[in-house]
């Protein structure tokens, strides 16, 4: 059984998102492999919470983590401060990666620490996937390194800096111009790109990048999958609807710019004549934005949406479980957790078809409109929501066809896929270091 020092700075089983990602990618490597998990601990209790259920009762309440899962983990904590946490979760705020680049300095010291006590087989750098700061594992030379998935090498459209406010214009070009200098020429990326043994892109479009300017031998794996539900579910979940009035909308996510909350403010603004459509959000910001989000309710006479805040990840759960589509607006991810939870939950996704949920989401399971610019996306978004409202029979059969996509994106096969990677990465080490 190989022995993995997995770097994951953020991992939690009770939410979803990047902490989710880290999680369910533990607990299901943990199927085949003894796990060394490096986090940071900010749910330390959570977690020492979960795999205590999973050692005394068989499994955890999640019923994913099993007991033999559990002893094959094994988590070493390197904490940060709650300001530093606050700044983390605070996308955009570039102070977080001087603070996330000590962290991954100290996480280093705590690697070589374990690998002079266990015979490790792999070194992965999980998350935060973002390429800008891979940590400093990759240093480590005695042990194959795999990397991945990554993302963040994506950018904003220009077409979407269109009515936006100077100031958010100016950061977002900014941001594209060092980023597309950054994932080509930053001294440590290319270091890696030669060191690494296996490298994993999150999306589709980054894998060819990384194939075209780095290593054609570079892989394509979503960060993210989800758990495939047995037929029972499906038939249960379609009951529930039957018995509803409303046609229910899931928005899910941060309030930031790229999340592009205010598409689906104005596609409901051109739907009222369905007074039965209705948009529920969950999620939370700044109070000057979520102020400005319901002012612009107010200028549109919105009645029909439905403010839920910040609810745990088990909530979002059963809401997908008894609502008709998942409205998923943003224009700039890596894989979207919330997406892989919808198609997990039997629920259609309405999407742009970009990142990595234009990977996930096909004619099965949802529609995609294309990445154009706000005025046109929002008259896209209403023609597709307006087919599905009139056309319930297809809603169903798409409900039904996300089992199958699932199967397809389930965590099994993602483990499948990044075993297949452990081994390759093993087999590239020992040619590398033949030489």
């Amino acid at each position: 059984m190989l022995k993995i020092l997995v770097n994951a700075y953020a991992i939690s089983p009770n939410w979803g998102s990047e902490p989710g990602m880290g999680w369910n990618w533990i607990i299901n490597l943990a199927k085949h492999c003894e796990l060394y998990v490096i986090t940071e601990g900010q749910w330390r209790n959570e977690i020492e919470q979960s795999v205590s259920d999973a050692i005394s009762n068989g499994i955890d309440k999640s019923g994913h983590l099993s007991k033999e899962q559990a002893v094959r983990l094994h988590f070493y904590y390197n904490p940060v401060s709650d300001k530093v946490r606050s700044i983390c979760w605070n996308q955009g705020d570039w102070r977080f990666y001087y603070y996330y680049n000590k962290w991954q300095k100290s996480t280093f010291e705590i690697a070589c620490k374990i690998i002079s006590e266990n015979s490790i087989d792999i070194i992965h750098q999980l998350n935060m996937i973002g390429f800008r700061e891979p940590g400093y594992l990759w240093k480590i030379t005695s042990v194959p390194y795999v990397w991945g998935p990554f993302g963040g090498l994506g950018h904003i459209k220009n077409s979407f800096l269109y009515n936006i406010p100077l100031k958010t214009k100016i950061i977002c070009k900014l941001k594209n111009t060092i980023s597309n200098w950054q994932k080509k020429y930053m001294p440590r990326i290319r270091k890696i790109m030669t060191r690494a043994d296996g490298l994993c892109c999150a999306t589709s479009d980054g894998y060819r990048f990384i194939a075209q300017h780095y290593r054609p031998d570079a892989c394509f794996l979503n960060e993210t999958g989800c758990y495939v539900k047995a037929h029972s579910d499906i038939d249960i979940i379609q009951q529930n609807l039957d018995k509803k009035k409303n046609f229910n909308m899931m928005w899910v996510g941060r309030f930031i710019f790229t999340k592009e909350l205010p598409i689906a403010l104005h596609v409901m603004s051109l739907l009222k004549d369905y007074p039965d459509i209705h948009l529920h959000v969950y999620g939370d910001g700044e109070e000057k934005i979520m102020a400005s989000y319901k002012a612009m309710c107010s200028d549109l006479r919105l009645k029909n949406i439905h403010w839920h805040g910040k609810v745990p990840n088990n909530e979002i759960q059963k809401q997908m479980q008894v609502s008709d589509i998942l409205l998923f607006t943003s224009i700039l991810e890596g894989t979207p957790h919330v997406v892989m939870e919808a198609l997990g939950n039997n629920l259609p996704v309405v999407c742009f078809d970009t990142c990595g949920q234009g990977d996930c989401i096909d004619d099965s399971c949802g529609i995609k409109i294309p990445l154009s610019n706000p005025q046109q996306s929002v008259y896209d978004f209403v023609s597709a929501i307006e087919f599905l409202y009139k056309n319930p029979d297809k809603l169903r059969q798409l409900k039904v066809q996300c089992h199958y996509r699932q199967v397809q994106l389930s965590w099994d096969n993602k483990v499948k896929a990044m075993l297949s990677i452990y081994q390759e990465a093993i087999l590239h080490f020992k040619k590398t270091n033949a030489k």
